[in-house]
């Protein structure tokens, strides 16, 4: 159990995260049949890609 809580511990977003975040947010906007991404497909987004 501890290894588990280290690794969630050690764990930060890099500076490619939100580049990464954002092209999440414009599938997930694109597949909802958006224009383009809204604050929803955006926290979507992050939740998706901080999840371990």
């Amino acid at each position: 159990m501890h290894s588990v809580h280290s690794k969630k511990c050690s764990y930060t977003w890099s500076s490619l995260n939100p580049d990464r975040a954002l092209r999440l947010a414009w599938t997930l906007a694109d597949l909802y049949g958006h224009t383009s991404p809204d604050l929803t497909d955006m926290a979507q987004a992050i939740s998706l890609r901080t999840r371990i």
